[in-house]
């Protein structure tokens, strides 16, 4: 339910997500107070809100303004990114996990999901988890050369060398100069 503004709202709107895409935070956060203050239910503006906490390593408020965003209609998915990014910004590994793994499951195909669920599962270290979600990823997305890559790094971490390697081959075959590539290279010519 996002509210209808005046022109001089969606012009702020406008300009808020401008600044905060060029790093101007003080300027995001006038004009997303101007909005809120205007119209506190305007989904976009809680989105806007939860970056600009997040950005200013307030995880605890940008979790509940992507909680309200999400509430209010906001795209679902990129507000549970959110989330899950305040999570892992307050130390909450398992409730990121569980977040980004939704996002991963409902958006199998999204490699931003894929991200965030190897940065939780990361720093759960649940490398058997990650492995398997990677790989469903990587056979349906072949040409996605950082997931490969990630993927690789956890069968390192695995102690499955024989699957890492295939999956460094077919990145050093397909982009040789992939940045890292030389370093997953040295890994597996280690021991």
């Amino acid at each position: 339910m996002t509210t209808s503004l005046a022109a001089d709202d969606v012009d702020l709107v406008r300009l808020a997500r401008e600044a905060l895409e060029s790093g101007r935070l003080d300027d995001a956060a006038a004009a997303i107070d101007v909005v809120l203050a205007d119209a506190p239910e305007h989904a976009d503006a809680w989105m806007m809100r939860g970056v600009l906490d997040l950005q200013q390593a307030r995880h605890d408020a940008a979790a509940e303004a992507f909680a309200r965003a999400e509430r209010l209609g906001a795209d679902r998915r990129k507000a549970r990114l959110g989330a899950g990014m305040a999570a892992l910004g307050l130390g909450e590994r398992e409730r990121a996990w569980s977040i980004f793994d939704g996002v991963a499951t409902e958006h199998a195909d999204d490699p931003e999901a894929m991200h965030w669920l190897l940065c939780a599962g990361t720093a759960l270290e649940r490398w058997d988890a990650l492995a398997a979600r990677l790989d469903d990823f990587v056979a349906r997305n072949p040409a996605q050369h950082a997931v490969r890559f990630a993927l690789a790094a956890v069968c390192i971490r695995l102690g499955a060398r024989r699957r890492a390697h295939a999956h460094y081959d077919a990145l050093a075959a397909e982009v040789p100069g992939f940045e890292g590539l030389d370093d997953l290279g040295s890994a597996l010519a280690a021991d």
